[in-house]
């Protein structure tokens, strides 16, 4: 057998890498695209990701709503140091303005009357009743704002309205090397195929080439002529 008859053989693990990249490719291509559902000889194709954007905003603002943003989350954030701290700063300010804008409507000698300690002393009487009234006040808004604020609905409606194009961007962006790597794996794959057909082919061509066609066993057979 001549290398006309092995370069032809040896093609097969390249053709079978380029058919095997093409294929996963292809595939990734149809997680997105089309992204409008189109008939396609009788058949409605359109990509997952759109076709499936609904489902994928429900499952999604379920698990948010149910394990992330619940009553027990909300309460657990409300009651960071740092969120008490700017509750108080806040409503304590508040006051201050409030006096301050009270009194900027009164006349000039009746305001000159106000003292700034009082104001300060105000500020400070406001800054511990709150820290003190403050985790009562918690408890009473908390479960009114995980009732009435529904996150759920939000979630699903944020999601299911994200434009495709957005969509498929932010799919890219997070795991384009995994899908990269399906790609250049569907030709890793391919390509050790082709090795095992190559090998196959030549095992089957070797046992063809050696073995002894049917006229040569019957002529080892017959009896030599004297």
């Amino acid at each position: 057998m001549d290398a006309a008859y092995w370069l032809p053989l040896f093609s097969i693990p390249l053709i079978s890498a380029v058919i095997g990249w093409f294929t996963n490719m292809i595939a990734i291509y149809m997680l997105f695209h089309p992204r409008s559902e189109k008939n396609v000889l009788g058949m409605k194709l359109q990509g997952l990701v759109p076709r499936r954007q609904a489902d994928m905003a429900d499952t999604i603002a379920d698990t948010v709503s149910t394990h992330l943003v619940n009553r027990e989350a909300i309460e657990r954030e409300l009651s960071q140091p740092a969120v008490r701290e700017a509750l108080i700063d806040g409503l304590s300010q508040y006051a201050v303005r409030c006096i301050d804008d009270f009194t900027e409507g009164l006349p000039a000698p009746v305001r000159k009357l106000v003292p700034g300690a009082l104001k300060r002393s105000v500020e400070r009487r406001i800054r511990r009743e709150t820290t003190k009234r403050l985790p009562v006040f918690m408890e009473q808004v908390t479960p009114a704002i995980a009732s009435n604020v529904d996150f759920r609905s939000r979630i699903r409606g944020e999601i299911a309205a994200y434009p495709h194009e957005r969509l498929e961007a932010l799919i890219h962006e997070i795991a384009g090397k995994e899908l990269r790597a399906i790609e250049i794996w569907g030709a890793v794959l391919g390509f050790v195929i082709g090795l095992l057909q190559l090998a196959l082919t030549a095992c089957f061509s070797c046992l063809l080439y050696t073995s002894p066609s049917p006229r040569d066993r019957t002529r080892s057979r017959m009896p030599s002529s004297a």
